[in-house]
């Protein structure tokens, strides 16, 4: 009994070794992709959100402008990384890069980083 139980454990433990190590190969087979249409709605209202969100944290009044460049990459939902020209409180025109993860079915919406 004592043996089977092992063999058991054994079993499971190389179970769930092959399990993490075909995520992580998962992780590496979808590697970031260029966003086919930023003009669509959708991108460009993400990317005038992601500006909202840092205003929000920094202060510092800057007004999007549009969308211009930007990958994606499918995680347990989308994580965008969006090239956005925006116009700075002096009216200086500035690109910046944000990184906004999304899960449509938590209703999550993240901003990641913005730079």
């Amino acid at each position: 009994m004592a043996t089977c139980k092992k063999l058991l454990l054994a079993v499971a433990a190389v179970g769930c070794a092959a399990a993490i190590a075909m995520r992580g190969a998962a992780a590496e087979a979808a590697p970031f992709q260029p966003i086919p249409n930023v003009d669509a709605p959708h991108i460009q209202e993400l990317g005038q959100w992601a500006v909202q969100e840092h205003v929000k944290q920094a202060n510092d009044g800057l007004t999007f402008n549009k969308v211009f460049g930007g990958q994606f990459e499918v995680v347990a939902g989308l994580r965008y990384v969006f090239d956005i020209d925006a116009v700075g409180s002096d009216g200086v025109v500035g690109a910046y890069t944000a990184e906004v993860y999304l899960q449509d079915w938590t209703n999550t919406r993240l901003l990641v980083s913005f730079n």
